[in-house]
């Protein structure tokens, strides 16, 4: 009973976040602040047993009208004959292509928010140890308000696959 309390009071906050829209403007621009967070799909063949799925948060900041900059991390749990947490915490940076100007309009541009970055960190695997991590990313939000997207990406964090929701601060 507590916790359909405590998930209705939380779907009315969200709903209440995305219902302030305001004017559109543009998905990304130089000085947002964005929270995401989201959870990730692993590859078929992945060693053990996944035990707990690959989540992750991030925070991302508007450095410049087509360059973003911010950390994430992730974690995750399986099992093979002993139980593993594995961790991941970097740095990011993201390109915008949108925001360019030679960029032609379409009907939703006002809406996506494309980017395509790199990151480097740490990956940390329990009995283990931690090993340099370093990749590149690409994804794609859609926002339904100002402040308040769903994202798809791929190649960062744990999972390759990831889907999650970004609140714009």
């Amino acid at each position: 009973m507590k916790r359909k309390k405590t998930l209705r009071i939380l779907l009315a906050c969200v709903l209440a976040y995305v219902a302030d829209a305001g004017a559109w403007g543009e998905p990304y621009w130089q000085g947002d602040r964005m929270l995401n967070g989201g959870i990730g799909i692993v590859l078929p063949g992945a060693p053990g047993h996944m035990t707990i799925p690959p989540v992750g948060a991030g925070f991302e900041y508007g450095i410049h009208e087509l360059v973003s900059a911010g950390a994430f991390f992730a974690l995750s749990g399986s099992k093979d004959i002993n139980h593993h947490m594995i961790f991941s915490l970097a740095a990011e940076g993201n390109f915008h292509p949108f925001n360019l100007p030679a960029f032609p309009e379409f009907g939703l541009k006002d809406r996506l928010d494309a980017y395509a970055g790199v990151l480097l960190g740490l990956n940390a695997i329990t009995n283990y140890g931690g090993r340099f991590l370093w990749g590149v990313a690409g994804g794609c939000r859609y926002y339904f308000s100002n402040s308040f997207a769903v994202y798809a990406e791929l190649g960062r964090g744990i999972g390759y696959f990831n889907i999650g929701v970004t609140m714009r601060l």
